[in-house]
């Protein structure tokens, strides 16, 4: 399960300039890490468009080039779902936004955080030149000592490389349920398939079984 954490503040407070540094120093360390941007604003194409006639008939759209791809799906989505389903396997998820959100954050200004922000456990001034560690407290040119604070974090949250989900939430898993879990998949996928595991992990996904509406024979197709 990554560890995620929310960068929060005022409009034009510098959350976007504080989000790619951190990534930046982040994937310096070896993580795999993604980055979520929180809004409010209409993000799903038009209706007059292809994928936006489907998004409107409920099915879920992917445009997909050489370039990369886009997902388009309505609705109303839990982070956790989000995660589950798109970045299980990632270590740290970088949230731009999301003050409402129930999150551990970064507080990003010079003020102190309104009290309705809650789960702040670091603040950062990007105009501020002190910074003192002890206090949480970062100042300009204190983003690799703040990133370092997370990757302790993020050590601290997940002890174990196994994530195990039912449907879209998370399972705690003990150390020695976790080394069950993966032995027993990677020496039978390993001696069955000659499969061995690679920096990108392995995956394994169990679908639920699901009774499809049987066609009666007599039933004639319409026209």
């Amino acid at each position: 399960m990554p560890f995620i954490i929310a960068v929060s503040g005022f409009k034009d407070s510098g959350k976007t300039t504080l989000c790619m540094r951190l990534l930046d120093y982040l994937k310096k360390e070896g993580l795999d890490a993604a980055f979520f941007k929180h809004g409010c604003e209409p993000i799903l194409s038009d209706s007059s468009t292809d994928s936006g006639r489907a998004v409107a008939q409920g099915v879920p759209a992917l445009l997909w080039s050489d370039k990369g791809i886009r997902l388009e799906k309505a609705g109303e989505f839990p982070l956790e779902e989000i995660v589950a389903v798109f970045f299980p396997a990632v270590d740290i998820i970088v949230v731009e936004g999301a003050k409402n959100v129930p999150l551990p954050r970064i507080w990003v200004g010079g003020e102190t955080p309104p009290e309705e922000i809650k789960g702040v456990l670091a603040r950062y001034d990007p105009v501020g030149e002190e910074t003192r560690p002890e206090e949480r407290l970062y100042g300009k040119g204190g983003e690799e000592l703040l990133a370092s604070l997370l990757v302790g974090l993020w050590r601290r949250a997940e002890p174990t490389g196994v994530s195990l989900y039912e449907g879209h939430r998370r399972i705690p898993v003990k150390d020695f349920v976790a080394d069950f879990l993966a032995g027993g998949v990677l020496g039978m996928v390993g001696a069955l398939k000659g499969c061995r595991l690679t920096e990108d992990g392995l995956s394994l996904f169990v679908r639920k079984k699901r009774a499809l509406r049987k066609k009666d024979d007599t039933e004639q197709p319409s026209l």
